[in-house]
């Protein structure tokens, strides 16, 4: 082995441990991948990736066609009740690779990232993955992850890409800063052939096509975005519980009809789209309010959701994790790498202690401002600003808004 090459242990095999597998066994080091589920399937509804991430996904040979991404070329806004259009950004750059911001069904993403990882190319090492076993503990001084049965996995790095309620970021020594928000969100994915059937809705689509289309009413926000080669429209309904508020519905008939209840002051268009819905859950929110006072510690490393679970209304939470794993590409990179050419090559292994630490200096004040804006829906950025003053994030105007997140 190279003096340059590291062991490194990924905990996690969602989209962010994936992505860390990929770029890390590019770059010449030994990936083991611990994954809790026996077969790892991505399930749920459609993500959105920013061009700050589709630009790392393509620096990844990441096939858009296999994926069968959808184009979202603006943030479009419009007033909930009567369809009057407002303000609309534009979510693309002009003359750059892979600029577009693109919406996808998330199993597919998570298939083609799999995909990624574990193909075997030429002078490419293969991530061992291990699937059913559930890591219970980590020793971040030794880089160890002790599993279920007793086993314990050892390396030089252990990297925690296993979600919010992540086993390696407990083992910091830190409170869990993890928040519930005073929000919730209807969730339902419906077959555009479905959307078509009808006049009434069908013209829903000409306002929504190849955008993240924004529907404002009160304290309520709903989403529309299409995805899987535009076969799937991915509808989501946010508001506000009040303070008597239950428990969210689980039962997929009873959510789609408080869905309807809570909605039926929208436009009756918005309305009979809703009613389209085979299967609805209702959503709690969970989030950090800002980063955790470290994300590197002893011999571990965390990213994606295990550091920067956010509010959904930017639709950045995928797309930071691209930023994440675009860092590692960078700082992990070695003189044998098959990666992306990197200004900061390891060469040593005494270099491991201080890429950690530059990849929190990186990311941390970046995830810090697009943690700060999560909250913020496009289009009422000066309400926003009006009540949290205290957020230094610079967004003045939805254009501002946009070109940070983007930018």
């Amino acid at each position: 082995m190279s003096t340059s090459e590291l062991n490194i242990i990924v905990v996690g095999a969602g989209i962010a441990g994936l992505g860390a597998a990929i770029v890390l066994s590019r770059a010449g080091h030994n990936v083991t991948i611990i994954e809790k589920s026996h077969f790892k399937e991505e399930v749920g509804f459609h993500i959105i990736m920013g061009w700050n991430a589709t630009r790392v996904l393509g620096s990844l040979d990441f096939d858009f066609e296999k994926a069968r991404g959808s184009d979202s070329e603006c943030i479009g806004t419009f007033n909930g009740a009567t369809l009057e259009a407002g303000p609309s950004f534009s979510t693309t750059t002009p003359g750059a690779d892979n600029s577009q911001t693109r919406t996808f069904y998330r199993p597919d993403l998570h298939n083609e990232l799999k995909r990624l990882a574990l193909y075997p190319g030429p002078g490419k090492k293969v991530p061992k993955l291990m699937l059913g076993r559930k890591v219970i503990s980590v020793c971040i001084d030794t880089a160890s992850a002790i599993l279920e049965n007793s086993e314990i996995i050892a390396g030089d790095l252990i990297i925690g890409a296993d979600g919010e309620r992540s086993i390696v970021k407990r083992c910091f020594g830190e409170s869990n800063t993890l928040k519930k928000a005073k929000y919730r969100i209807f969730r339902t994915l419906v077959p555009t052939e479905s959307i078509l059937e009808d006049a009434e809705t069908r013209s829903m689509l000409d306002l929504t096509r190849r955008s993240f289309a924004t529907f404002l009413e009160g304290n309520k926000t709903m989403f529309w975005f299409e995805g899987r080669d535009g076969l799937l429209q991915d509808l989501e309904a946010g508001y506000v519980p009040g303070e008597i508020e239950g428990p969210p519905e689980t039962d997929p008939k009873r959510a789609k009809a408080k869905m309807l209840e809570k909605f039926k002051d929208y436009h009756p268009k918005i309305v009979a789209s809703l009613q389209k819905a085979e299967r609805v859950s209702e959503w709690e929110i969970n989030y950090f309010p800002r980063p955790p006072s470290r994300i590197f510690r002893g011999k571990a490393l965390l990213i994606g959701d295990a550091v920067h679970s956010m509010f959904p209304t930017t639709g950045q939470g995928g797309s930071q994790t691209l930023e994440d794993i675009g860092a590692l590409s960078l700082l992990f990179s070695t003189n044998s790498s098959t990666s992306l050419p990197s200004p900061y090559p390891l060469t040593s292994p005494a270099q491991m202690h201080q890429r950690p630490n530059l990849f929190s200096k990186i990311r941390k004040e970046r995830m810090g401002l697009v943690m700060g804006m999560s909250g913020c829906v496009f289009g009422r950025e000066a309400e926003f600003v009006k009540k949290k003053p205290w957020l230094k994030t610079g967004i003045e105007s939805g254009e501002e808004h946009t070109r940070i997140l983007y930018g």
